[in-house]
């Protein structure tokens, strides 16, 4: 066992639906700076491959200009892995929910279809105001705008009967570089990118 003292928050990515990557900059012992590691937060899906094994791979390999491997794990609370469907969703359903889009397209027809006459007889403003309302388009050609971008994780793509969830892995580095925007010159950060390149 060790402890993991947190120095500050490297990074925070803020998104509603998202992998929610929180980096924090850590040291074994209190206010030693010749042991910084890197701390990585984030909710990955369960099929993915798992990023701590891939970098102690690469660590293993020796491979350079990749930050090295210190320690892996996925979060457990409670003795339970921590994920989405159980631990955050408390094993909350959400394939029953429903589409108010669909909602609304499944309306609109019958309010077009559905004859409007005004009178008993049907003659006069009543009926001439029910062939203008014949004339309306029909729900064939009302169709909903393209989406702006495509996302291969957006949950509109993601088949409704297929669940999928995310999990808490915790990839720990040894190595903390400096911010890009903290370069002091644009010749280090040219050097920065060639490193990460070739790595």
């Amino acid at each position: 066992m060790e402890r993991l003292y947190l120095e500050e928050l490297m990074k925070r990515k803020r998104s509603v639906a998202g992998r929610a990557t929180t980096c924090w900059k850590a040291c074994l012992i209190e206010g030693n700076s010749e042991n910084w590691l890197a701390i990585k937060d984030s909710w990955e899906y369960e099929e993915r491959p798992e990023e701590g094994l891939l970098l102690k791979e690469a660590t293993d390999a020796g491979v350079k200009n990749v930050a090295r491997y210190y320690h892996y794990e996925t979060v457990h609370v409670g003795g339970a892995v921590d994920d989405v469907r159980n631990n955050v969703r408390k094993g909350l359903n959400d394939a029953s929910g429903r589409n108010p889009l669909q909602q609304r397209r499944s309306a609109i027809p019958e309010a077009i279809a559905s004859p409007v006459t005004s009178g008993s007889s049907g003659t006069g403003r009543g009926r001439g105001w029910s062939r203008s309302m014949k004339r309306k388009r029909s729900s064939s050609s009302i169709s909903m705008p393209p989406p702006k971008r495509s996302c291969s994780d957006s949950p509109v793509k993601q088949d409704a009967q297929r669940q999928r969830n995310r999990v808490h892995p915790r990839p720990i580095m040894r190595d903390v570089g400096k911010s890009i925007y903290h370069a002091s010159s644009p010749r280090a950060i040219l050097i920065g990118l060639l490193g990460s390149i070739k790595g």
